[in-house]
């Protein structure tokens, strides 16, 4: 029986490829005003999305029918084959009759002189009918009416390139729901929505390149994560997220866009975002009715929610991250290892002495310079997160590490990993490099978390720490670590970047508001 499927799929795709090959769309057009059967000089029929009659007189060599209806009066020598379509047979089939996802109305007179394949319903067949061979019935109650709605997708949908259609129901119904999801998001998630607009409305082409580009790295990075074994119980948590992900900055997108229709206009409703949502969405909505028009909307609008939501949430958690400077003195400044002058913390401080505070003396309270700056040293102790400050006030100057040192640590690190792999036997077989990848990725974090650098970055000197010096949480480590993946996946440019880039950040630097410096110490880190 398997055997005899694969022969009947070959032969299918078969005489479809050479429909397409013997009968271009010109042909095709001019044949759909007429005759919609198509014939070739030694009577094979095939039938596309239309109806056909073999007479009682007729006799054909094999029928395909894709998504049409065919009703067999006469003779067809071999085989017919129908998917998506629907067969009432009074006549005679030399061969096999093959139906995938149809209905079968079989009277007494039908004869079918070799196997048949049932496969959807409903099946009327006349106890009179002939099947001389083994009859196969696999029933599957709703598949024939859900082809059928496929099809009619395909007819007023994507040939035409619009995701609804006004002839289509059920596409009308599904943009009906997905604006109440979008509703309930906009009332939900507002802070989301409203910073994804602040990011979308300045700069929407370096959005929509950011969102191109994010989609663009799904697919590998999927495969990475799916390629490490443990990951792969992630992807459809992973999935799911990137759909609400999408979701919102589709909500983002519309509100911008009626926001923007609504000053234009010199309306009061530009300045709600659910008055402006509700445009937006109308308008977004009429264009994806038109043809062609629908789906170069759709290709634009997912590329600039997507990239809304990742800026946005990127600026979110910068922000989350980013700890208040002290409030006496100047914060730490972490200056490009090519500036010239690495500005040391001590330094700073003690310009911040010499500094006039006749400002702060006159603060309405009668409070002595001395005992405001006493009161704000004091206030400061023990409020601050864990920090590498006093470190670096003993180990003199600091620059941010160039493109060399961290190839330079991170080998160093590649050859501890590797030859910890290794030694437990774990590196050989298939599954070598999903361990590899995982004990790579725990690695990092472990020691991010806990010491600031790896045993590669002890080496180099060098030490991980925010944008104001402070030493990382574990969820900016954490965030750091993923967006490496990000960094790889485009032949390691993310990597690359930090020898261009005149702060010295990768891309995941970037997105965890991180960076890499030379601290110059004396001692090991894990001493």
């Amino acid at each position: 029986m398997k055997n005899f499927l694969s022969q009947k799929l070959i032969a299918f795709n078969m005489l479809f490829l050479m429909a397409g090959i013997w009968f271009p769309p010109t042909e095709l057009q001019a044949q759909e005003s007429g005759n919609s059967t198509l014939r070739r000089s030694n009577d094979e029929l095939i039938v596309f999305n239309r109806s056909e009659v073999v007479s009682s007189d007729e006799v054909i060599r094999n029928a395909v029918v894709i998504g049409g209806d065919i009703q067999v009066d006469g003779r067809i020598e071999r085989d017919l084959i129908v998917v998506g379509g629907s067969v009432t047979l009074n006549g005679e089939i030399g061969g096999d009759l093959i139906l995938v996802g149809g209905k079968l109305i079989a009277g007494a007179d039908a004869l079918v002189e070799h196997k048949g394949v049932l496969i959807g319903g409903p099946f009327v067949i006349d106890s009179r009918s002939t099947f001389n061979e083994d009859l196969f019935q696999f029933p599957l109650p709703g598949l024939f009416s859900f082809l059928s709605g496929i099809k009619l997708w395909m007819t007023h949908c994507f040939i035409l390139m619009r995701p609804f259609a006004i002839a289509v129901t059920w596409t009308m119904v599904l943009a009906g729901l997905l604006l109440l999801v979008n509703f309930l998001t906009l009332i939900l998630l507002g802070n989301a929505v409203d910073q994804s607009v602040k990011v979308l409305e300045p700069k929407p082409i370096t959005t929509f390149f950011v969102g191109l580009l994010g989609l663009i790295l799904l697919g590998p990075l999927l495969i990475l994560v799916t390629a490490t074994g443990v990951g792969i119980l992630l992807v459809p948590f992973f999935i799911c997220a990137i759909s609400a992900a999408i979701i919102v900055g589709k909500v983002a997108v519309y509100t911008s866009l009626g926001k923007r229709i609504g000053h234009r206009a010199g309306a009061n409703w530009g300045n709600t975002s659910i008055a402006a949502f509700l445009i937006g969405s109308l308008i977004m909505s009429l264009f994806y009715l038109v043809p062609f028009l629908g789906g170069l909307t759709l290709g634009v609008v997912i590329p600039l929610a997507f990239g809304a939501i990742l800026l946005a949430g990127i600026q979110m958690f910068r922000t989350e991250v980013d700890f208040p400077a002290p409030t006496s003195g100047k914060p730490l400044v972490v200056q490009p290892s090519d500036a010239g002058a690495a500005i040391s913390h001590s330094e700073v401080a003690s310009k911040a002495q010499d500094e006039p505070q006749d400002d702060e003396a006159d603060d309405g309270n009668g409070t002595s310079p001395k005992e405001t700056s006493h009161r704000e040293k004091k206030g400061s102790t023990g409020t601050n997160p864990p920090s590498y400050n006093s470190e670096q006030a003993h180990a003199g100057h600091y620059e941010r590490a160039g493109f060399w040192a961290r190839i330079a640590a991170t080998a160093l690190d590649f050859v501890l990993v590797f030859v910890g792999l290794k030694i437990l036997g774990l590196i050989d077989g298939q599954g070598g490099f999903r361990y590899f990848i995982l004990l790579w990725m725990i690695y990092h974090i472990a020691l991010w978390g806990w010491k600031g650098t790896t045993v590669g970055g002890t080496i180099m000197k060098l030490r991980l720490v925010t944008l104001r010096g402070e030493a990382p949480l574990w969820g900016t480590v954490v965030i750091r670590s993923l967006s490496s993946l990000f960094s790889g996946i485009p032949l390691g440019l993310g990597f690359l970047w930090v020898g261009w880039n005149e702060k010295r950040q990768s891309w995941h630097d970037l997105v965890a508001g991180t960076v890499i410096i030379r601290t110059q110490e004396t001692k090991a880190a894990f001493a």
